[in-house]
């Protein structure tokens, strides 16, 4: 018995999708894709504590920054729709920094910041993300 109960939860964990787990608990993804040739570092500002849109200021803290490799690609997920996510904050925008890794990692934070030192910033709705099946490319 307890073998079929192994290959029944086997083959319901197999046939589930990427973001859908066995017991019902999804994931929402965002895709970012590094088509540059410099390594990155990027962060989506949507948490409550840190700025967001239409405050355009770099956060505090770089600690949410993740590192996506040239020619490759990261996930942010999240078990909330980034819809209803992106509806929270303040002008319906998620604002997503881009930063040379090379910058990241030999200048403080601090003068980074002071003097807004990034690539690119982008400034998404929702629709922007659903236009592009929630992936952003860079550049």
């Amino acid at each position: 018995m307890k073998k079929v109960l192994l290959i029944i939860f086997a083959i319901f964990a197999c046939a589930s999708s990427c973001e859908k787990l066995p017991f019902g608990e999804y994931f929402y993804e965002i895709l970012l894709v590094n088509k540059s040739n410099c390594d990155l570092y990027v962060y989506p500002a949507y948490r409550e504590s840190e700025n967001v849109y239409p405050d355009t200021l770099l956060p505090i803290s770089y600690k949410f920054f993740n590192k996506v490799s040239s020619n490759s690609d990261f996930t942010w997920s999240s078990q909330i729709q980034w819809k209803e996510i992106i509806q929270k904050l303040p002008a319906d925008t998620l604002s997503v920094f881009f930063i040379d890794a090379t910058i990241f990692e030999n200048v403080a934070w601090d003068t980074i910041r002071k003097n807004y030192l990034i690539l690119k910033r982008y400034d998404l709705s929702i629709e922007d993300l659903e236009k592009t099946d929630y992936t952003i490319t860079y550049p």
